[in-house]
């Protein structure tokens, strides 16, 4: 079971203050899910001690197996009696939700995303760390090396106290070594230095967060607790970007605790985080979580065909699209996921270096790697900004559509047009006692130029009662995008889905004085007074 506190954090004031104080040097022999909560207390009065709820569930037999600052929740294996007695004593638990479990379901796709763009220009992700959630990292494997022979896999934690109680566990919990193959893959995609199997971001150093296990079947699985010890750790140890590839089907309306966790991971501290869409296509409405959330980015799958023409692409069969339950478009960007020759965990002795993979798994961490090369060139921007950069130069022409829809959402990831498109991204904000709408006067624009906003939901948690479920994240700010021209011929587009925290406007007419204007329409939800936005 999760436990929300009501006393959470104050997201307005953590979302601008840096998490700096969170990759301080622990004292020996301490916690560092207690050093994460101790820091964060100190920095947000607002938070409340989670000391009292975890004593009670010790002395009543009960397991903590998680602790998130973030959310100010815990995650706890607990008798239905002790926890009747738990909520009876504390009314400080906002809510209690059911944990579970998740399932983990390049030498062309690297050419067909572009990532050659930012490498001739020296970006190549090498400033900044990724954190690879998933079975593991073979950090031994030579693609991993860096020009001196050293292993650019920095730090790596092992989060599976949860799951080796778990009867179909075939792990080694002491160990972070990748015993299953798909965590090695999926870093190789990302960061891959070999001359022939390159990532995205050659560059980039690795965070092994190792938090799934191979189960007695050969598959790999997670559990809620794990996961979330695995993201604090890595907030922890500096990751600006997060790589989830994985999830698991259930509600797609924002509820889920690792949707909500994540969503903060974003929001509060800061991190982009890239997540698989899911192998559950081609239907309608078939996108797990968490890549249903509103902070994230979720990644569904293109085949390549085994080539760089991207004439001859198409969206994979098996890739997962939206909508969500809620009404929101998903996923929102599309990469190669079919057929993608990256690093084996087995590559020692006979064992082939480079093995291939299909899956969303293989999508997510095309972008993972974008963000890096992106951050590697501005490390200012947030998220927010990452994702309307990434979404506004997507691919819309054959063979995407031109206009987003729920297989391919904004397009297929093309960073070339980002490179080119770098230096047009705006960022700015709203807040409650402030004014309503940005203007901003645009260069020439051509027939089917877009312009995209991307802001975040709150990350805040509003109690309204805990029985039967009760308590609800924060609604989202209301956003709205129009187009138009500076002599007020008209409206040449505009994008207020009222659901989505992202707005997308194409031009109809070529103009020489094009104008933006971002608008806030409604209240504020109740606990919220800013929303930041980015515009490219």
């Amino acid at each position: 079971l999760v436990l929300f506190s009501s006393g959470l954090v104050d997201t307005e004031q953590a979302r601008r203050e840096p998490l700096d104080a969170l990759a301080a040097p622990r004292s020996a022999g301490e916690d560092p899910i207690e050093q994460v909560v101790g820091h964060i207390r100190r920095a947000k009065s607002r938070i409340t001690t989670q000391v009292a709820l975890a004593d009670h569930v010790r002395a009543r037999g009960g397991r903590v197996l998680a602790r998130s600052a973030l959310l100010n929740a815990l995650v706890v294996r607990v008798r239905p009696a002790a926890l009747r007695e738990l909520l009876a004593e504390h009314d400080e638990v906002a809510r209690v939700a059911r944990a579970g479990r998740v399932s983990v379901r390049s030498d062309v796709s690297v050419g067909v995303v572009g990532a050659d763009s930012w490498s001739d220009a020296s970006v190549d992700g090498s400033s900044q760390r990724v954190a690879v959630l998933d079975t593991g990292i073979d950090d031994g494997h030579p693609a991993f090396d860096d020009a001196n022979g050293d292993s650019r896999v920095v730090a790596a934690t092992v989060s599976l106290s949860a799951a080796a109680s778990e009867d179909d566990f075939d792990d080694d919990e002491t160990s972070h070594d990748d015993l299953h193959g798909h965590g090695t893959h999926v870093a190789g995609i990302v960061a891959s230095s070999d001359g022939t199997y390159g990532g995205v971001a050659p560059g980039a150093l690795l965070l092994d967060a190792k938090c799934f296990y191979r189960d007695t079947s050969g598959g790999g699985m997670g559990l809620d607790a794990d996961i979330v010890t695995a993201a604090d750790w890595a907030l922890t140890n500096g990751a600006a970007v997060l790589n989830l590839s994985f999830g698991d089907s259930g509600d797609t309306d924002g509820s889920n605790l690792l949707t909500i966790f994540f969503d903060a991971v974003a929001e509060i501290g800061g991190a982009a985080v890239a997540v698989s869409a899911g192998n559950s296509g081609p239907g309608s409405g078939t996108v797990l979580f968490p890549a249903e959330g509103f902070n994230v980015i979720s990644v569904g799958a293109s085949d390549d065909r085994g080539t760089t023409t991207l004439s001859d692409d198409r969206i994979a069969g098996f890739s997962a699209r939206g909508p969500t339950d809620d009404g929101r478009r998903k996923p929102e960007i599309v990469a190669p996921g079919t057929s993608i020759q990256a690093a084996s965990a087995t590559w020692e002795g006979s064992g082939a270096d480079f093995v291939v993979k299909s899956g969303t798994s293989m999508s997510a961490p095309h972008v993972a790697g974008a963000l890096a090369l992106l951050l590697d060139h501005e490390a200012s921007w947030r998220p927010e900004a990452l994702r309307a950069l990434l979404l506004n130069s997507a691919r819309n022409r054959t063979p995407a559509p031109a206009t987003p829809d729920d297989p391919w959402g904004a397009g297929l990831l093309d960073l070339r047009a980002a490179y080119t498109d770098r230096a047009r991204v705006v960022s700015g904000s709203f807040t409650a006692t402030g004014g309503r709408a940005a203007f901003f006067a645009l260069e020439s624009v051509a027939v089917g130029d877009r312009a995209t906003l991307a802001w975040h939901r709150d990350a805040g948690y509003a109690a309204t009662g805990r029985r039967g479920g009760g308590g609800s994240a924060r609604a989202l700010v209301d956003l709205g995008l129009r187009h138009y021209d500076a002599a007020g011929r008209g409206e040449d587009g505009a994008s207020a889905s009222g659901v989505d925290p992202v707005e997308q406007v194409k031009a109809a007419i070529a103009r020489d004085d094009a104008v933006l204007k971002v608008r806030r329409s409604g209240a504020f939800p109740t606990g919220q007074t800013a929303v930041d936005w980015s515009v490219a």
